[in-house]
């Protein structure tokens, strides 16, 4: 499990939420593309990559809200020593478990809580935690019942590696300002004996009510000696109500209450050995794991694809925040997915199937309509003298008469009458074009990746089953 320091988590936590926030309200529409048509070169993290990601970019599709979650890594219980979690650490790590579709927070990991202890110990796997209220012992360890997760989220559960954690609004129940951190250092008090057997004492505070613990003792008089003069060695300690509403405390006022009779040095050395710990007022589930990544989940399907674009194999694909239309506004708009929420990205260009040669000639018969072994496209219009080159993405004859062919540029440079050259310096007469809608170079790419996905011979469009292409993008915000 990664470590995390709990001040700057904190601040990660409320970063993922305000983002996430947005994208649950469509303040904030994220999309992804699918496209390339060869293998990239370049690394996906390599900045040309971020350049052309315009010109790559074959088909958007928006990301539904419901496709969005907060997430924290998935630490399942097993037979390894777990950390507690705690208040007064500036990192926690492997603090928490997974089991059986529950979450859990580890609040003991021995018997007694003895600090010398901590995280050397494995639980049993024969008695695993399985309650879903409140806090409950399992032989050496104690679990706080946090979540279970819900079967909408199973999705993101399949991949074995991320928990989706409830939103804020979650809080733990009756937890809140709560004592649930405690260990003692049992080694430095190896010298120090007491005349109270495990002796209950209340955790006095200005705000908090009714928290306790209890000092674990064991007897090392004889057991003929009389009560009074019996002395007991501290061998741990343990919560005996976790209270709530705690913002301050005063250990060595609370110790003096009860251990009236031992002395203040005695008294001195049990609080420097105990360390406790409150969970916050209010605490929510995100902020005890710091649950600060969020997780994308993008699909398309083959149907959706074959409706949008003829292009059939794709090299990468990438998670955009804020596309933008022509007119510079929000090209995926609220409360609207499904077919409106997906567009093509590639200029179709419908040309005739007669070309002509350099010479001006008709092309030979095996150059006509073989855009398809096209690598590039060049424009070249009486208006407008420079020279564009484009990637194929698909070329098919629509009829006896015409090719249709989709062209991946970063701005459309092509226009009804142009001349479109292929490789053998054939040129065809451009007859129609269907530019995309999408603003070049708008949206800020957030992740991008590189696949080998094709949907050639994934069937009709109305396959019941169709091909799907899925991916998932993990963000991190601190």
């Amino acid at each position: 499990m990664p470590s995390f320091n709990v001040s700057s988590s904190n601040f990660g936590v409320s970063n993922a939420e305000d983002v996430f926030n947005k994208i649950q309200t469509e303040d904030t529409i994220y999309s992804f593309y699918l496209g390339s048509v060869v293998t990239p070169t370049d690394s996906a993290n390599s900045p040309v990559r971020g350049t052309n990601v315009y010109k790559d970019a074959s088909v958007f599709k928006k990301i539904a809200p419901t496709d969005v979650t907060i997430v924290v890594e998935k630490n399942d219980f097993e037979a390894k020593p777990f950390n507690t979690w705690s208040s007064n650490s500036a990192s926690l790590n492997n603090f928490y478990c997974y089991y059986n579709g529950n979450v859990y927070l580890v609040i003991g990991n021995n018997g007694n809580n003895n600090s010398n202890l901590d995280g050397k110990i494995s639980p049993s796997t024969t008695t695993p935690p399985s309650h879903t209220y409140g806090i409950k012992k399992y032989g050496e360890y104690e679990f706080l019942y946090l979540f279970s997760v819900q079967a909408q989220d199973r999705v993101v559960l399949s991949g074995n590696l991320w928990i989706p954690v409830p939103s804020t609004s979650n809080t733990i129940p009756f937890y809140s300002g709560s004592l649930i951190e405690k260990k003692i250092n049992v080694d430095s008090l190896s010298d120090i004996l007491i005349g109270y057997g495990n002796p209950v004492i209340p955790i006095v505070s200005d705000t908090g009510i009714n928290a306790s613990i209890k000092l674990i003792t064991e007897l090392m008089s004889n057991v003929n000696t009389t009560k009074s003069q019996q002395k007991f060695k501290i061998v741990g300690i343990e919560v005996t109500d976790a209270g709530n509403n705690y913002l301050d405390y005063d250990l060595g006022d609370s110790l003096e209450t009860v251990l009236s009779d031992e002395s203040a040095v005695t008294r001195n050395a049990i609080e420097n050995a105990i360390t406790l710990g409150f969970t916050p007022i209010d605490v929510t589930i995100r902020e005890i794991l710091q649950a600060n990544h969020m997780l994308v989940t993008a699909s398309i399907t083959s149907t959706e694809i074959a409706a949008n674009t003829d292009q059939t194999q794709f090299f990468s694909h990438g998670l955009i925040r804020g596309l933008k239309d022509k007119s510079g506004n929000d090209f995926f708009i609220k409360g609207v997915c499904g077919s409106d929420g997906l567009t093509s990205n590639n200029v179709k260009i419908t040309t005739s199937n007669a070309g002509f040669s350099v010479l001006g000639s008709t092309a030979a018969a095996s150059q006509v309509g073989s855009f398809a072994s096209v690598l590039s496209l060049n424009s070249a219009n009486s208006t407008n003298t420079t020279t564009q080159k484009g990637k194929i993405a698909s070329s098919k004859t629509a009829s006896g008469s015409t090719i249709i062919t989709e062209a991946q540029v970063h701005k459309n440079p092509y226009k009804t009458s142009d001349g479109l050259t292929n490789k053998y310096g054939t040129t065809f007469v451009i007859t129609a074009i269907q530019d995309t809608n999408v603003k070049e170079g708008s949206g800020t790419v957030i992740n991008i990746g590189d696949t080998n996905f094709n949907i050639s011979g994934a069937g009709d469009p109305g396959d019941h089953f169709p091909k799907t292409f899925i991916t998932q993008y993990l963000n991190r915000f601190n």
